[in-house]
């Protein structure tokens, strides 16, 4: 029979059988166990007969598409299609063949149409699909006739970039469904006379891979099939479970790091003598002329009194004055000296806690890796806790070496492929953390 196709928030009966909306290659529709209206999306479907599948208030089994037209006393013919999917990497091209041993009922005669894709009338012969139950995968065998040589032509083809490939590698599907469900344009008058056309009425795929040639002659071409676990070269699973050492290419898709574009800009570095009182767990930090804003980062050397040398956060400012939060809580008073640097670099596309490397072309600083304080559009703040006033022209730039220290040339920076290495390159306030292509998690734990 033909399925329909599976609706949204629509009611369902016991016993009605939808298919997916789109092809599946499973072979596989659901019938209804447990009546309900359907979800407003589509359900993820199973790949796998008698799994069940849950849909708003539906429930779904997991049935073959052709298990019931195989059940009658007289089905209609099961039709064998082929299709030989070459690798570019391989072959040199994507080409797609598509092969049955048979003839329509037309004339002229012409190759079996299925599902809109015409399959060439080419002698075929297949064996060794079965499972034997021994605990083997099937290693079929596919012998095609060489009468007009086609597939001599296309290995010669593919021989000639890759030396002795004779098409291995290259994916053989076989499709398999019923008379009764082909195109209408495979019978005459463009009526199929045995029953209703369905292209989604199938049996499951059966996906092998060529492995290697057996024979070639100019009668027929012999080749012997595997499952992807056995092709040569293949393991499973593909990637290995390391946890330390990143497994992307540095800069890949994968890796999806791009380093933010040299920047130029002008910088402004003061060492200024100030004076400082704290109330409770506010400093106000007195410096006539200043020229420091409110959310940047200062260093406060303390000469007297007894607040600590550290960083703080300005909390607000006026032209002589701002005041930072301090975690004692005390009253005090002291003189300090103010070490501040703050680049304007309009777009610079930096982030909070990001070592980066300034080139200074003028002025007295010296150049080296700094971490970035805090962040304005077109400015920031870097980390210092020594050097005198000076001001002039920078490049900066985000390149790292082996060692995760930051570095002024392209050609330097190198991945050392460690969870560091992601970290120092990637926003460590990304909530979704960072791209690191193994899995840190499976080593050994010691309590």
């Amino acid at each position: 029979m033909a399925y329909s196709a599976w609706q949204a928030s629509n009611a369902y009966a016991l016993g009605a059988v939808v298919r997916p909306t789109s092809q599946q290659g499973t072979g596989l529709v659901f019938r209804c166990t447990v009546a309900g209206t359907s979800a407003a999306t589509e359900p993820g479907w199973s790949t796998q007969a008698g799994n069940t599948v849950v849909d708003g208030t539906v429930t779904w089994l997991a049935v073959g598409a052709i298990l019931p037209d195989l059940s009658e006393l007289y089905p209609t013919s099961i039709i064998d299609l082929f299709e030989l999917q070459l690798n570019t990497a391989l072959h040199g091209s994507n080409d797609l063949y598509r092969f049955h041993a048979g003839l329509t009922l037309k004339t002229p005669n012409t190759g079996v149409t299925w599902n809109g894709n015409q399959y060439t009338r080419y002698p075929i012969e297949v064996e060794g699909f079965e499972y034997r139950g021994d605990g083997q995968l099937p290693r079929p065998k596919i012998r095609v006739s060489n009468l007009f040589s086609l597939l001599s032509l296309v290995m010669i083809e593919i021989n000639a970039s890759n030396p002795g490939n004779d098409l291995c590698g290259a994916k053989l599907t076989r499709i398999r469904t019923l008379a009764r469900y082909l195109d209408a344009v495979n019978f005459p008058g463009d009526t199929n006379p045995y029953g209703t056309p369905d292209p989604t009425a199938e049996a499951p795929r059966e996906i092998y891979y060529v492995d290697r040639k057996v024979t070639e002659n100019r009668d027929l071409v012999e080749f012997e099939l595997v499952s992807a676990f056995d092709l040569a070269g293949v393991r499973a699973p593909k990637r290995q479970c390391i946890a330390n050492v990143c497994q992307w290419v540095y800069k890949s898709t994968e890796c999806s790091y791009v380093p933010v574009t040299n920047f130029t800009g002008t910088y402004n570095r003061k060492q200024l003598n100030a004076s400082y009182s704290r109330t409770g767990s506010t400093i106000t930090v007195t410096s006539n002329s200043h020229g420091i804003s409110v959310n940047e980062i200062v260093y406060l050397d303390i000469s007297s009194g007894d607040a600590i040398d550290a960083y703080y956060t300005v909390a607000s400012v006026s032209s002589n004055s701002f005041t930072v939060s301090s975690l004692a809580n005390t009253t005090t008073s002291g003189s300090c000296t103010i070490f501040w640097m703050r680049i304007d670099a309009t777009g610079h596309g930096l982030s909070a806690s990001k070592k980066i490397y300034l080139n200074f072309t003028s002025g007295s600083a010296t150049s080296g890796g700094f971490t970035v304080g805090s962040t304005q559009p077109n400015n920031f703040t870097v980390l210092i806790s020594s050097g005198s006033t000076t001001n002039g022209n920078l490049q900066g730039t985000q390149y790292y070496d082996l060692n995760d220290a930051p570095v002024y040339s392209a050609a330097q920076d190198v991945c050392a492929k460690r969870l560091s290495s992601c970290e120092t390159r990637f926003d460590p306030g990304n909530d979704l953390g960072v791209p690191f292509g193994s899995f840190p998690s499976i080593g050994s734990y010691i309590q």
